[in-house]
């Protein structure tokens, strides 16, 4: 990593243990300095599997609000009126995810399906705008639990489906 300051550059490596098998923090996280700006990148396989683990574990958490273990005042910003409402807003949720889910796993080619990868593609740059406006939305939230947790996740979403988009 390169940082300037007042016309002098200076690298900073940080030391790892020699077990991880990288010898700086910028090899193992593949960090190149562009000018004024820092690339970092995520690979590709790393934000798949992202994408599967936390849409699994999100589907998981809509089956809990469906069968109120988990209250559903704490989803959709905190403006759910009723018990029928989230039904229908949760049963929408778990089948959105579960689509998701298996086009993240139809472009990785965990599930082999005669479907193109333009296809495929074009339903992650779609995620990738979904989970930007979910993210914002979460930013409004009336439920500060939603706000906290959920912010940030579908943040992440965003980045890996941008990712896992790009080539």
């Amino acid at each position: 990593m390169v940082a300037t300051h007042q016309n002098h550059h200076y690298l900073i490596q940080h030391k790892l243990p020699n077990s991880c098998g990288y010898e700086t923090l910028e090899e193992t996280l593949d960090i190149k300095p562009q000018g004024a700006k820092l690339e970092i990148s995520i690979p590709k396989e790393f934000a798949i599997n992202g994408l599967l683990v936390i849409l699994s574990i999100v589907v998981i958490f809509h089956l809990l609000v469906l069968t109120s273990i988990i209250p559903y005042q704490i989803v959709w910003g905190g403006r759910l009126q009723d018990a029928s409402q989230m039904m229908m807003f949760e049963t929408v949720s778990i089948a959105l995810n579960l689509f998701m889910l298996a086009a993240v796993a139809v472009h990785a080619r965990h599930i082999k399906i005669s479907i193109s990868p333009v296809v495929t593609t074009v339903i992650l740059w779609i995620m990738f705008v979904l989970f930007l406006i979910n993210t914002v939305g979460n930013l409004f939230s009336n439920n500060q639990l939603e706000k906290i947790i959920f912010t940030p996740l579908t943040f992440l979403l965003a980045v890996f489906s941008l990712r896992a988009a790009l080539k």
